[in-house]
């Protein structure tokens, strides 16, 4: 991933879309619940006992202390590492690395409260897109695109117990990889998502594993699809995978630009459901409109897609949760960034959803103060949390500094904000806690000169957090 910010010159086109970990798609980061609706997004009954719980949570969580997963070898204008943490405070971290002129794929991983296990080396080909998820058990898989020929690359997958090293990876396509979804482990079930050259105009490719047999893969086909953004499941083992539209001309109607969907795959089955535009309303009433890059988000608080709708003044941020029924709700307006000056943009939104307490959606909207400038001179780290009525609260700023990269995740009680603050090539990694009372905890500094995407994860009582300092990859975990 290129850390530069990529210069837009279209109006209606400058947001910076970000991801929670597990997944980084073709170079770019990427992030269960019950089917009860209110466990789904944390509301009713929870927040009335909630309420009476001490403020000291605020006070007493954080992440511990920085460790060095890798001491060198990450080349400059790398991918953002992945990480993930199961509910019984395992976790792992992985990431790519040079070994002279050749590229290298690693991972460490850690039990609870345990000492970091020795880097493992899982492929001598530079990983272009890397996932990581976290069985309940400590099982740990990785999911990767590995390139072994100018135009020929492979998904490849490979899991390992608790306590036991990585055998051989599966091969799970050998073609042109277009896009690529991620893993995601829930319930028993491991699913891998991609697109390849085999997959046609309007064909994704999926493979399953139930509980440690041999993968299987499934296609599936709808019209329009453009790249996978990624792929999630909830606690019960419902997928879900988010995808762009490509520009389409209906018959008999406008032309519609890319539009933000999703397909559910329940628990009991193999296949996914007929596809839903989750931008359909927008896409509808405001003409010229588009939405592309929507992401997943998963946490013990139940699942919803992040986005941002975009092509008209001023840009929406939305977020959309799964309902109890397996389609998303209607989408809600978070947030709003106007650019009548060419000037701005935005990170975000990102979503954590703990299963006590409030859904939050945090964004970083910024001002180059320049239409042909590339980096943010202004700007702000906007968090905004889920009302009993549905809505969003009015937005609170955690910073009134420039602010980039933004990422959520949530463990059963806490919502974590990560991001970068700073000018460019000057960011500290920052992070911030919202408890069941309702608070924000003061905005905390884990490292400096951090220049992309941190990887943040949670599950349970516990989370992990990645990132490259320097030439080095460092994370810290945190168990609220």
């Amino acid at each position: 991933m290129i850390t530069r910010l990529a210069r837009s010159t279209r109006l209606t086109s400058r947001s910076r879309s970000t991801a929670v970990a597990p997944a980084t798609p073709l170079g770019r980061p990427v992030p269960g619940s019950s089917h009860g609706g209110s466990r789904r997004w944390a509301l009713g009954a929870a927040l009335a006992l909630t309420a009476l719980m001490p403020a000291a949570v605020a006070s007493a969580a954080g992440f511990g202390p920085v460790r060095t997963v890798a001491a060198g070898g990450v080349p400059d204008l790398s991918a953002p590492p992945t990480a993930a943490v199961g509910s019984a405070g395992d976790w792992a971290v992985v990431w790519g690395a040079l070994s002279g002129h050749t590229g290298r794929l690693y991972v460490r991983r850690a039990a609870a409260h345990g000492r970091l296990g020795r880097a493992e080396r899982l492929d001598a080909h530079f990983p272009i897109g890397t996932s990581v998820a976290l069985a309940a058990d400590g099982t740990t898989t990785v999911a990767w695109i590995s390139q072994i020929a100018r135009g020929r690359e492979q998904v490849r997958v490979v899991s390992a117990r608790r306590g036991r090293r990585f055998g051989r990876a599966t091969v799970l396509a050998s073609a042109r990889i277009r896009s690529f979804g991620g893993v995601t482990v829930a319930a028993g079930r491991t699913t891998v998502a991609w697109r390849d050259s085999r997959s046609g105009a309007g064909s994704v490719a999926y493979a399953i594993s139930d509980r440690g047999a041999p993968f299987v893969t499934h296609r599936f086909s709808a019209a329009a699809i453009g790249s996978l953004d990624n792929v999630a499941a909830d606690a019960d083992g419902d997928v879900v995978i988010a995808y762009s539209t490509t520009p389409s001309q209906p018959p008999g109607a406008a032309p519609l630009n890319g539009q933000s969907a999703t397909v559910v795959m329940p628990r009991a089955s193999t296949t996914f459901s007929a596809p839903q535009l989750i931008s359909q309303d927008t896409a509808a009433a405001l003409p010229g409109s588009e939405s592309v890059a929507a992401r997943l988000y998963a946490g013990p608080g139940g699942l919803a897609a992040g986005f941002a709708v975009e092509g008209v003044l001023p840009w929406l941020l939305r977020v959309a949760p799964l309902g109890p029924n397996l389609a998303f709700a209607a989408p809600v307006t978070v947030g709003t960034v106007g650019n009548s000056t060419g000037n701005h943009g935005f990170f975000g939104p990102a979503v954590a959803l703990p299963a006590i307490g409030q859904t939050v959606a945090a964004w970083a909207p910024y001002d180059t103060g320049c239409g042909e400038c590339e980096v943010p001179k202004t700007g702000e780290l906007d968090v905004a949390a889920r009302t009993p009525d549905g809505t969003f609260a009015t937005p609170q700023q955690l910073s009134r500094t420039v602010s980039g990269y933004v990422q959520a995740a949530a463990t059963d009680d806490l919502a974590i904000i990560a991001w970068g603050e700073g000018r460019f090539n000057q960011e500290r990694l920052r992070y911030a806690l919202h408890t069941p009372t309702g608070t924000y905890s003061a905005p905390r500094t884990l490292d400096h000169h951090v220049l992309r995407d941190a990887a943040l994860a949670g599950a349970g009582h516990h989370a992990v957090i990645a990132w490259i300092s320097g030439h080095s990859i460092r994370a810290a975990t945190m168990t609220g």
